[in-house]
């Protein structure tokens, strides 16, 4: 058995607890046992990040073998259109619209940025409980693409 880690109850817990949705981070803490059980009956797990072995290896017994698998993209497939030339003026985030991934930060951090970057632009591609409230904002050039995670 070889087990994936997209992300762990333990993560989950914690991004709850910091957004301060108390009732997600109870229900993800409950769960941890689950993924240190399911890693321990592994003979490998993979995480996205290095960190995620800490996650899911904090109990008295010994990991099996942890390899990383990052997620990422295929410049190949995904690059820039050929009007996007210019470095650091089109930002992309593409994933779940929910509070935990604070795209509400992001469309803050990038409307400060306007005064050095004028032309800086904001696509946002995604799906999730704050897809109704991003796209009401108007403060910056946004693009908003509904799609899957």
């Amino acid at each position: 058995l070889v087990s994936h880690f997209h992300t762990t109850r333990r993560g989950e817990a914690g991004a709850a607890w910091a957004c301060g949705n108390i009732l997600a981070a109870v229900a993800n803490a409950a769960c941890i046992p689950l993924d240190d059980a399911f890693a321990h009956g592994s003979r490998l797990v993979i995480g996205v990040n290095p960190a995620m072995r800490g996650d899911v290896g904090l109990g008295t017994r010994v990991l099996p073998p942890f390899e990383v698998v990052p997620n990422g993209v295929d410049p190949g497939v995904f690059s820039p259109a050929p009007e996007v030339t210019r470095r650091g003026e089109h930002v992309l985030y593409v994933g779940r619209l929910d509070p935990r991934k604070r795209v509400g930060d992001l469309l803050r951090a990038t409307a400060m940025l306007r005064e050095e970057v004028p032309g800086i632009r904001l696509s946002i591609v995604g799906g999730g409980s704050e897809a109704a409230s991003l796209a009401g904002l108007s403060c910056l050039n946004v693009s908003l693409k509904q799609g899957g995670d």
